[in-house]
């Protein structure tokens, strides 16, 4: 240090020196200078970091929960696993670019045996590539309730992955109303989140018009949550699409769309891009109101309302009512 730096050094720190020793310092001191238990305003907070963006919108917090849920066969495991094929592979995947690859995938897989998982296994290899042996899957259908967490939380421990995947919740507790299983399971997964990032599935409440996460477990889960999505299938299209995120704007936030190949049997090959399948379908739904259009117009210039529901109600079977709406 040169001469004059250390003059302007010493003279910092008799500054201070001074400023700590005036009795005004200690009383005007803010409490969390001294207490790192209460939090500080001021302090420079990182940045959340996430393994990929949806579209434009960061995704996938790389600590946290994450939850899936939909009505039964609405694709929620497929959802899970096609939205890992551009973490795995580094490439881009429907909407999901991935920012890196995860070190280690590990999904639990409670519902089903080894010989139903292995499809959709060799799937997912296929679909990403040579990338796909930092994924893997644990099947415990065949381990009592009692100790599906205990092999959660040792082969987390053990091999220390960077996303995880509990498929689905249901199997780890007795009753998704019970508020002690809901509060064990708040406090398994808090520990899993800590250090990375947990996928969690699960149902949603039976009724057709309540969408949320099932019983007490789901509300459980629905305040741990950073990221919560809903999964949907219609006309061979899967759909993943954001209900809530803690830290990112959820408004207009783009969904993870996707399909999937099968061969003869029915049974998944891999997934691919529903571009084409969305076009098909588009290009089908206005050849169906060019026909629907040309049946009721016909080569009429002029068409009064009467006549319109007339033509309708003869066409579709409608009664009168039906046919002015």
């Amino acid at each position: 240090m040169d001469e004059i730096s250390k003059i302007f050094y010493e003279k910092g720190i008799a500054g201070h020196l001074r400023e700590m020793i005036s009795p005004d310092y200690h009383e005007n001191r803010p409490i969390w200078e001294t207490d790192p238990r209460f939090l500080n305003p001021e302090a420079q907070l990182p940045k959340v970091k996430t393994w990929a963006k949806m579209g434009e919108r960061p995704c996938f917090p790389k600590q946290g929960l994450i939850t899936i849920d939909a009505k039964p066969k609405q694709g929620k495991s497929f959802c899970a696993y096609a939205a890992m094929i551009p973490l795995l592979s580094g490439k881009p995947f429907g909407s999901i670019t991935p920012n890196e690859k995860a070190n280690l995938i590990i999904c639990f897989d409670t519902e089903m045996s080894a010989i139903s998982l292995q499809p959709r296994y060799r799937a997912l290899r296929a679909s990403a590539g040579g990338h796909c042996n930092n994924f893997l899957i644990v099947p415990l259908l065949a381990t009592p309730r009692s100790e599906r967490w205990k092999v959660i939380e040792e082969v987390t421990a053990q091999y220390n992955p960077g996303v995880i995947i509990i498929d689905h919740i249901s199997k780890l507790v007795a009753n998704y109303n019970d508020p002690a299983e809901a509060s064990a399971v708040s406090e398994h997964l808090s520990a899993l989140k800590a250090s990375r990032t947990v996928f969690v599935i699960i149902h949603q409440n039976k009724s057709k018009e309540d969408t949320n996460m099932r019983g007490a477990v789901g509300s459980a889960l629905n305040d741990d949550q950073c990221e919560s999505y809903t999964a949907a299938k219609k006309n061979g299209v899967f759909s993943l699409t954001l209900k809530e995120a803690r830290d990112t704007d959820s408004e207009n936030a783009a969904p993870f769309i996707f399909a999937v190949a099968a061969n003869e049997e029915k049974e998944v090959t891999s997934f691919i891009d529903a571009s084409a399948i969305l076009e098909e379908s588009e290009q089908r739904q206005k050849e169906e109101w060019r026909k629907n259009f040309k049946a009721l117009f016909g080569d009429d210039d002029l068409l009064r309302n009467y006549e319109l529901v007339e033509r309708i109600k003869s066409r579709e079977g409608l009664e009168e009512g039906a046919a002015k709406k």
